[in-house]
């Protein structure tokens, strides 16, 4: 292991050659700046939903709304051994998943479609996490909330698109 010679002495180096609390520090920079960008995502596809959207699309938003606020107050205050977090992050995900695939079979719609695919994604990086134990966890978590991204893109996107087409011709939906 390589180290770095300093006024304080040595620093043990990573893989990379930086020191171990500056790639710490940036996975906690990735981590926050995600956040923000989920909550952000979050915050947009509610707008195009409430603005836009029919009575599935506005329930949809309320409902990951919900969800993703419970499941953020649950990540802060319960202080929960890896499986079982695993365990109850996938479950409202399942719930998420079941409700898509319901509406992606019986809408005559894409964007569904679409979306029930990436949380489907989500849902198996999160199997994954809760069976292989020796991967690392939090990894494996961040990669399943990644594709929150583009699934609440799609959905608002989506809104948007078959906002356009039931909409009257005019110059500012076309």
């Amino acid at each position: 292991m390589a180290a770095q010679a300093g006024s304080g002495g040595y620093r043990p180096l990573s893989a990379s050659g930086l020191p171990h609390n500056t790639i710490r520090g940036s996975a906690k920079l990735l981590i926050i700046s995600g956040l923000i960008l989920f909550w952000l995502n979050l915050f947009c596809c509610a707008f195009v939903a409430f603005a836009y959207g029919r009575v599935f699309e506005r329930l949809m938003a309320v409902g990951l709304f919900l969800i993703s606020i419970a499941s953020f107050v649950i990540g802060l205050v319960l202080v929960l051994p890896k499986s079982e977090w695993v365990f109850l992050s996938s479950l409202t995900d399942w719930i998420i998943l079941l409700v898509a695939w319901y509406y992606a079979l019986t809408s005559n719609r894409y964007w569904p479609i679409w979306f029930a695919a990436m949380q489907t994604l989500t849902v198996l990086t999160l199997a994954i996490a809760y069976t292989q134990s020796g991967m690392p966890h939090l990894v494996l978590l961040n990669l399943a909330a990644f594709w929150a991204l583009p699934a609440l893109m799609v959905m608002s996107w989506g809104t948007i698109l078959d906002w356009r087409e039931r909409a009257p011709a005019s110059p500012y939906n076309s």
